[in-house]
This record gives structure tokens, C-alpha cells and sequence, in this order.
């Protein structure tokens, strides 16, 4: 993910949320980060996005414009399921492509 987000350098902010239990230090927060990456902890988010983990590309309207999508199938009765994860390559077009609408408004 932050290899897709620095190739737009500071025209897009990465937000990593973490919802589950407060980290006993900070420092379980931190690794190798970019310039425009933000870190917290709200454990609120996962009702807000009914969701407590994925990715969210949001817009810049705060709209959220693509998330990998969760999906179940029956197989023998039994429910089944799982995340269609966004590839690189998708994650860097959707971002571009918003760039673009926003820069030519």
C-alpha cells in the first residue's frame, strides 16, 4: 500500500486506524512510514464503516470512493467467505483517476 500511495508524493494522505484494543505504547503504532501516513487509534471506526478491518480509498470529499469488498458463497450448506482485496495496480488507477477529476474542478 505505501509503495501505491508514494508515487502521488504529497497529494495524498494515508491513514492507518487502528480500532481494536489501545495499544499499551505508541510504539506499537509506528514501522516504516511516509511523509503524508497518519497513525491512531479510535476504536469507533469499525461502526462508522460497519467494518473492522480494509482498505478505504476515500475522496476528497470524504466519500468513500472504492474499499476491497467482502463477499461469502454457500459451499456444501455451509457459508463461506472472504475479502476481494484491491491490487496495486487497481488502488494506484482509482487514485489517479480521482486526482484528476479533482484537479480538473
Amino acid at each position: 500500500m505505501r509503495d501505491s500511495v508514494s508515487l502521488f508524493g504529497d497529494n495524498v494522505v494515508m491513514i492507518t486506524v487502528y480500532a481494536g484494543s489501545k495499544p499499551a505504547d505508541s510504539g506499537d503504532m509506528t514501522g516504516p512510514r511516509l511523509q503524508t501516513e497518519i497513525t491512531l487509534w479510535d476504536p469507533q471506526i469499525a461502526g462508522i464503516y460497519q467494518r473492522s478491518n480494509g482498505l478505504f480509498i476515500i475522496d476528497q470529499d470524504g466519500i468513500i470512493a472504492e474499499m476491497d469488498e467482502p463477499w461469502a458463497s454457500i459451499r456444501c450448506g455451509v457459508p463461506r467467505g472472504g475479502y476481494r482485496l484491491l491490487r496495486q495496480g487497481e488502488i494506484q488507477d482509482i487514485i489517479a483517476n480521482l486526482l484528476s477529476r479533482y484537479k480538473s474542478h
